[in-house]
Protein backbone atom coordinates (compact mmCIF):
# COMPACT_ATOMS: atom_id res chain seq x y z
CA UNK A 1 0.00 0.00 0.00
CA UNK A 2 2.68 2.29 -1.29
CA UNK A 3 1.44 6.16 -0.42
CA UNK A 4 -1.07 5.14 2.29
CA UNK A 5 0.38 7.44 5.02
CA UNK A 6 0.45 10.31 2.75
CA UNK A 7 -2.95 10.00 1.78
CA UNK A 8 -3.96 9.92 4.84
CA UNK A 9 -2.20 12.86 5.64
CA UNK A 10 -3.46 14.70 2.71
CA UNK A 11 -7.62 13.48 3.92
CA UNK A 12 -6.87 15.15 7.26
CA UNK A 13 -5.28 18.16 6.19
CA UNK A 14 -8.21 18.84 3.76
CA UNK A 15 -10.78 17.95 7.13
CA UNK A 16 -8.76 20.64 8.76
CA UNK A 17 -9.03 23.10 5.80
CA UNK A 18 -12.94 22.33 5.52
CA UNK A 19 -13.50 23.29 9.18
CA UNK A 20 -11.21 25.80 9.56
CA UNK A 21 -12.66 28.70 8.79
CA UNK A 22 -15.53 28.84 10.24
CA UNK A 23 -14.19 27.41 13.50
CA UNK A 24 -11.83 29.93 13.33
CA UNK A 25 -14.26 33.13 12.54
CA UNK A 26 -16.70 31.58 15.14
CA UNK A 27 -14.50 32.00 17.73
CA UNK A 28 -13.21 35.39 17.28
CA UNK A 29 -9.80 34.88 15.28
CA UNK A 30 -8.79 32.77 19.26
CA UNK A 31 -8.25 28.47 18.36
CA UNK A 32 -6.12 26.78 19.75
CA UNK A 33 -5.49 22.89 19.75
CA UNK A 34 -3.17 22.03 22.52
CA UNK A 35 -0.36 24.69 22.42
CA UNK A 36 -0.83 24.88 19.03
CA UNK A 37 -2.90 28.02 17.53
CA UNK A 38 -4.14 28.97 14.53
CA UNK A 39 -3.08 31.76 12.15
CA UNK A 40 -5.03 33.19 8.86
CA UNK A 41 -2.90 33.76 5.84
CA UNK A 42 -3.98 36.13 3.45
CA UNK A 43 -1.59 36.14 0.10
CA UNK A 44 -2.10 37.69 -3.49
CA UNK A 45 -3.26 34.73 -5.98
CA UNK A 46 -0.05 34.66 -8.06
CA UNK A 47 -1.92 34.38 -11.37
CA UNK A 48 -5.90 35.49 -10.04
CA UNK A 49 -4.37 38.16 -8.36
CA UNK A 50 -7.28 37.48 -6.09
CA UNK A 51 -6.85 37.44 -2.06
CA UNK A 52 -6.41 33.39 -0.99
CA UNK A 53 -6.83 32.54 2.85
CA UNK A 54 -5.33 29.86 4.52
CA UNK A 55 -5.16 28.99 8.17
CA UNK A 56 -1.77 27.27 8.82
CA UNK A 57 -0.24 26.34 12.19
CA UNK A 58 3.22 25.84 12.16
CA UNK A 59 3.96 29.09 12.98
CA UNK A 60 6.22 31.30 15.03
CA UNK A 61 6.42 34.90 15.25
CA UNK A 62 9.83 36.58 14.82
CA UNK A 63 10.09 40.25 15.66
CA UNK A 64 7.17 42.53 13.64
CA UNK A 65 6.14 39.43 11.09
CA UNK A 66 6.04 35.18 11.96
CA UNK A 67 8.34 32.39 10.60
CA UNK A 68 5.87 29.73 8.71
CA UNK A 69 6.32 26.71 7.97
CA UNK A 70 4.60 25.04 4.54
CA UNK A 71 4.45 21.25 4.26
CA UNK A 72 1.29 20.58 1.89
CA UNK A 73 0.75 17.85 4.10
CA UNK A 74 4.08 16.03 3.75
CA UNK A 75 3.35 16.58 -0.35
CA UNK A 76 6.81 16.41 -2.38
CA UNK A 77 5.59 20.04 -3.75
CA UNK A 78 5.33 23.53 -1.44
CA UNK A 79 1.94 24.73 -0.92
CA UNK A 80 -0.12 27.27 -3.18
CA UNK A 81 0.43 30.07 -0.65
CA UNK A 82 4.18 29.30 -0.87
CA UNK A 83 4.33 30.17 -4.66
CA UNK A 84 1.80 33.29 -3.82
CA UNK A 85 4.15 35.05 -1.94
CA UNK A 86 6.85 34.37 -3.34
CA UNK A 87 5.62 35.87 -6.08
CA UNK A 88 4.33 38.82 -4.14
CA UNK A 89 5.29 39.35 -0.87
CA UNK A 90 2.53 41.49 0.63
CA UNK A 91 0.72 38.83 2.53
CA UNK A 92 -1.38 39.67 5.63
CA UNK A 93 -1.51 37.60 8.82
CA UNK A 94 -3.20 39.37 11.69
CA UNK A 95 -2.09 38.09 15.23
CA UNK A 96 -5.01 36.35 17.28
CA UNK A 97 -5.18 35.63 20.49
Amino acid sequence: MTGTPRALVRSGVALLDAVSAPLFRAAGGNVRVGPVGLVELTTVGRRSGQPRSVFLTSYMRVGEGYLVVGTHGAAVRQPDWFYNISADPRGDCPEFG
